[in-house]
């Protein structure tokens, strides 16, 4: 978050005295500072995505436990 943080607030900088005209003309996609800062954005929308998914399938294995369990204790009560 540091690195993205840093290299949001360059663009910010790059971008503050510029036109709008200026801006236009800017490969977004090739020049710095805007390739670092799409690197980090790209790193954190991963990290967090396999994060969410790291979460799912914990939320589900406890869910499948749980379910397990109760179909386990009903059967053996029988």
């Amino acid at each position: 978050m540091k690195q993205y943080d840093k290299a949001y607030n360059d663009v910010t900088e790059f971008e503050k005295d510029k036109t709008e005209e200026e801006l236009n003309n800017i490969n977004k996609y090739g020049d710095e500072p805007y390739v670092s800062k799409s690197k980090y954005k790209a790193a954190i929308v991963d990290w967090e995505s396999k994060e969410e998914m790291i979460h799912e399938v914990i939320v589900f294995w406890i869910i499948g436990f749980l379910l397990i369990s109760i179909g386990s204790f009903l059967y053996f009560k029988k």
